[in-house]
């Protein structure tokens, strides 16, 4: 057997779709995010402190739609931080990527590298 029907054998194994001689692809799809965090002070009496926490993450139709978001939640004054980014996501397999950053604004967690 040839690697190339080698290659379409297993992804006509992994995409049938249930019914015999039907088939997808299942294709990661990319979602653009908004995520804003805030300050809160956690601890008591002396030992308080402001700690960085996620506010509201929300699903944006496009890159540009995620910055804009985030750039207007983070301009208003009531989040210490905003990110935009964009994962991709496999439904079908319960699996996504790590997010490609489109902009990050004031307090943001640091990124784990």
């Amino acid at each position: 057997m040839s690697s190339s029907a080698g290659v379409n054998a297993l992804v006509e194994t992994l995409c049938r779709a249930g019914n015999e001689g039907s088939y997808r692809l299942m294709t990661p799809s990319k979602r653009y995010i908004c995520q804003t965090y805030r300050h809160v002070e956690r601890g008591k009496g002396g030992a308080k402190q402001l700690v960085l926490v996620q506010a509201s993450a929300i699903e944006c139709k496009s890159s540009a739609e995620a910055e804009r978001r985030a750039q207007r939640m983070f301009d208003g004054g009531s989040y210490a931080g905003a990110d935009a980014f964009m994962i991709e996501v496999d439904v079908e397999l319960g699996d996504y990527s790590d997010p490609t950053f489109i902009v990050r604004l004031g307090d943001v967690p640091p990124l784990d590298l």
